[in-house]
């Protein structure tokens, strides 16, 4: 999903599960720290900037309706949210996923990353 939300959901899975972040540091993030990132996540989040884009502040914002991105950070509770619907995108059961159990999972599930 190539969507400005669909690169941004792209971005908070990556973080989860690569950079092991949990919830709340995913969503204090600024686009100062991109260049902290892993290269692949750093690629991930360069591509949503862009495509959002962003000049600075918080990196992980709402997709508001109609495209418009929300100017300050979005709530930590979305993060569960987002995953939740893009597992059930992919065909997984959401029963017990989380942000948690997405920092913890196996590479096998990586099939969530079509975000």
């Amino acid at each position: 999903d190539g969507s400005l939300a669909g690169l941004r959901d792209r971005l908070i899975l990556m973080l989860l599960h690569y950079c092991k972040m949990d919830r709340g540091k995913i969503v204090a993030l600024t686009t100062r720290d991109i260049l902290k990132l892993p290269p692949s996540v750093g690629k991930a989040a360069l591509a949503w900037v862009q495509a959002a884009g962003l000049v600075g502040g918080f990196l992980v914002r709402a997709v508001l309706k109609g495209g418009r991105v929300q100017p300050g950070p979005m709530k930590a509770r979305r993060v569960d949210a987002i995953l939740k619907r893009r597992a059930a995108d992919a065909g997984l059961s959401v029963k017990y996923i989380s942000s948690r159990s997405m920092r913890d999972m196996k590479g096998e599930h990586r099939v969530v990353y079509a975000a």
